[in-house]
């Protein structure tokens, strides 16, 4: 971890510690949340303590500041920023977000692209209503796979379209596990790999799920895959393209099915200005998943739905 890495994270390790124990009231804020539980969900909203959210939007001044003095480069590739497209001012321009013309990813000034920055973001800092980061929504594997079913997020349906059970699935960025159950009642394999220690150790401890810290060590026990699925994960990882190198390389799964925010129309739709932003450093293009299906020697199947884009890698290049 770099001196600026180090000193960013303290200080945001600092404000949420000092407000703890200064035993402050909670300052009360609204975000959205999906969720069917009326505990946890007024309307469609849920209260969530403002200092919970005040350390991971220091973070992301610092890492957005950063990332503005050292040129605005695209996260993903390296791209020099001003050679990049400038498709949405935000902030007066701090924060605007840019088409990097190398690799086709939308991205907003990032200064951190990984390593232990953002492993210690997603374990301490990183805070947001619903099922993925509220773990106490669901203790158990059965109550897991109603809930998940409930709110659209049993992935089974989805996987079987690509390859049937008992096809082995890797669930990249599982959170807790929170997608696991329903695959594995549906007759899946499946298995996670988690960057947070946080929420990694509690779906391990409490659920007794597998989820491993890397695909490497994922890779100790399965030395393959048939499906590396992830949901609202990629757009999160500022180096993507490495990633999910990495991923095949280490697993070498045979079809890849990932869900992201759809960014198509970003430039000319005003209501996805937030999509890419404080939690979301990337939106991942049609373009990226094309240069990408080449490099992996894989077809694309890229569609769009609901605000949603799902691409699909399958074996056979793309032509």
């Amino acid at each position: 971890m770099s001196l600026t890495e180090r000193v960013v994270f303290r200080a945001s390790i600092a404000v949420r510690s000092t407000l703890r124990r200064l035993g402050l009231t909670p300052t009360l804020v609204k975000i959205m949340n999906r969720s069917p539980d009326r505990k946890f969900n007024r309307g469609g909203w849920s209260i969530v303590p403002m200092q919970s959210l005040l350390p991971a939007r220091i973070f992301y001044a610092f890492d957005a500041a950063l990332g503005v003095a050292t040129g605005g480069n695209c996260p993903n590739c390296g791209k020099k920023g001003n050679s990049n497209e400038v498709v949405r001012r935000k902030a007066a321009g701090l924060t605007s977000v840019r088409k990097c013309g190398a690799c086709g990813v939308l991205y907003r000034p990032v200064g951190f692209r990984g390593g232990r920055a953002l492993q210690a973001y997603y374990s301490f800092l990183f805070t947001r209503a619903g099922v993925a980061t509220a773990r106490d929504l669901a203790r158990t594997p059965d109550e897991l796979v109603k809930r998940m079913a409930g709110e659209g997020k049993d992935r089974s349906g989805l996987v079987a379209k690509v390859s049937p059970p008992p096809a082995s699935i890797c669930v990249f960025g599982c959170s807790w596990g929170y997608e696991m159950p329903p695959l594995t009642q549906a007759g899946y394999v499946a298995f996670g790999v988690e960057l947070s220690s946080t929420r990694r150790e509690f779906g391990q401890k409490q659920l007794g799920l597998p989820i491993y810290a890397s695909f490497a060590e994922a890779k100790r026990v399965h030395p393959s895959v048939d499906v590396l699925l992830s949901s609202h994960v990629l757009e999160h990882i500022p180096a993507l393209s490495a990633t999910i190198r990495e991923a095949h390389q280490a697993l070498a799964p045979r079809f890849h099915v990932h869900l992201t925010p759809s960014v198509e129309r970003f430039s000319e739709d005003p209501t996805l200005s937030s999509v890419i932003g404080r939690e979301h450093p990337l939106g991942v293009t049609r373009v990226f998943w094309e240069k990408m299906a080449r490099d992996l020697e894989m077809t694309l199947e890229f569609s769009e739905q609901q605000g949603e884009a799902l691409a699909v890698l399958r074996p056979g290049r793309l032509a």
